[in-house]
């Protein structure tokens, strides 16, 4: 008996494992079928549109309306329906139809918006080319900087007073870097909503001479992740692109806030009241998050879908770098701020930038003011 179940038991698994196999091979079928379904739509489009073209040469042009309308409405690559959108524009110009032809030449330029026309296509085709007015959807990019950071402090500490203290400088300003990625999404004329998301370095020595002691000088590095957001506005040129003119100048404005992600203090140096010792995590010193408002002016250099482009940024912090703690707390052990005498005062950071990006543009639009002028007037 128990011969028996294990006998059926097997057969029903065996039968289980059957129908996912036909499962699969089912599922693999469709896949592959709805594949070739689009690729032929895709060569029926194309074979549309050849014999569109050939209808248009031997001037049947009603004939020739036909297959660009029967081409248009099967799945078509990008390629072909630019094709077909200017094999509509000539012929509405040969109709006298300049509106809808105005209408096929920007659907034409939202797909190839850098398209070179003859010069000996129709009045109405090139016409409506000069006239448009492309701009992108939006476009993405990554950069690298270079950080000039500054460190205002207001020279005041509980620790020791101020009657000992000799002097309170932040010098020997190091560079930092800044990298990351962005994007520009892009309103009606000349505005945009810039954004990106970096990873910017700050620097910074600071010294302090006491009274009756010797100086003391600690070297910061602060890393923030930061994420500014703001409206950028086009100077030059009025449209987006122009073949003649492919350089663009922009400013911008915004606020945004920084992620601190680690401090780090070194210290050292030659008199005996310095501490040579490795790089020590100082992040309780500091706020975890500061906030500010920024300003930039941009030049850049426009060719297709790609952008060179160099931005000079500002960044002013609007709350402090460090917290109560660096104020009101000894510290204790190896606390390297307060071994060293320092102190650690209300510390604004600003900072000021260089960019250089690269940023492509995936899609465009072509604003209709013209059409809508056209169908007012008519």
């Amino acid at each position: 008996m128990v011969g028996v179940l294990q006998k059926r038991r097997n057969t029903s698994l065996s039968r289980k494992y059957i129908l996912d196999k036909k499962s699969i091979i089912g599922i693999l079928i469709l896949i592959f079928a709805s594949t070739q379904f689009t690729f032929g739509q895709k060569l029926s489009s194309i074979v549309a549109l050849d014999s569109a073209k050939i209808e248009y040469k031997f001037g049947r042009i009603e004939k020739a309306m036909q297959f660009l309308n029967d081409a248009e409405q099967i799945k078509a690559s990008r390629q072909v329906l630019a094709e077909i959108y200017l094999y509509k524009a000539r012929i509405y110009s040969m109709q006298l139809n300049s509106s809808e032809a105005e209408r096929c030449t920007y659907s034409l330029l939202v797909i190839r918006p850098f398209t070179e026309f003859a010069n000996d296509e129709f009045v109405e085709i090139t016409r409506a080319a000069a006239n448009a007015k492309i701009s992108p959807y939006f476009s993405f990019g990554t950069f690298y900087g270079l950080n000039n950071p500054s460190v205002n402090s207001s020279n005041e500490s509980s620790l020791i007073s101020s009657s000992e203290i000799t002097t309170i400088s932040n010098s020997s300003v190091n560079l930092g870097d800044s990298y990351g990625i962005n994007a520009e999404f892009y309103l009606r004329r000349r505005w945009s909503i810039y954004t990106e998301f970096n990873l910017t370095q700050l620097n910074f020595t600071r010294s302090t001479s006491v009274e009756g002691l010797a100086t003391s000088e600690l070297y910061f590095h602060f890393k923030y992740i930061q994420l500014p957001i703001g409206m950028r506005f086009d100077i030059l040129p009025i449209l987006f692109y122009s073949k003649k003119n492919p350089i663009n100048i922009s400013v911008g404005a915004g606020a945004y806030g920084n992620k601190l992600n680690s401090a780090e203090a070194f210290s050292g140096g030659v008199d005996d009241y310095y501490y040579g010792i490795n790089a020590i995590n100082v992040n309780n010193y500091f706020n975890s998050f500061t906030y500010g408002a920024w300003a930039e002016a941009s030049f850049a250099y426009r060719k297709n879908r790609i952008k060179f482009s160099l931005k000079l940024s500002y960044y002013k912090d609007f709350n402090l770098a460090n917290n109560s703690y660096a104020k009101y707390s000894i510290g204790t052990g190896d606390d390297i701020i307060f071994e060293n005498y320092q102190i650690i005062d209300d510390i604004y950071f600003s900072n000021i930038t260089l960019n250089f990006g690269l940023n492509y543009y995936p899609r465009y639009k072509i604003f209709d003011d013209i059409i809508k002028k056209k169908s007012n007037d008519d």
